[in-house]
């Protein structure tokens, strides 16, 4: 993942896993997805600017993540499954 570098809280990764059976290494390879999409994530930005990304990760599972970005991607809220409403191209800006 050339010129990207992520950072995550282990217990934050934890129950992530134990919600959505989906780890923060995981969620990191939806990054690496070239028809990936990020949404900025106004409602959610108190203090820094957070984005949503969609996109298919090495499990070839396609994942919500919840992410801001500064020095580092920060893996903070969380990472999921997308349910069938995510995925629909009225609900992807630029899909």
């Amino acid at each position: 993942m050339d010129g990207l570098s992520f950072e995550w809280d282990e217990r934050k990764n934890a129950a992530n896993q134990r919600k959505h059976g989906v780890s923060f290494a995981e969620a990191r390879t939806a990054f690496l997805d070239e028809n990936a999409r990020v949404i900025p994530d106004p409602e959610h930005s108190a203090g820094e600017e957070r984005f949503v990304l969609i996109g298919l990760s090495i499990s070839v599972r396609v994942l919500v993540v919840c992410h801001c970005t500064d020095r580092a991607t920060k893996l903070s809220g969380s990472s999921r499954r997308a349910r069938r409403t995510a995925m629909k191209p009225s609900n992807i800006i630029g899909g």
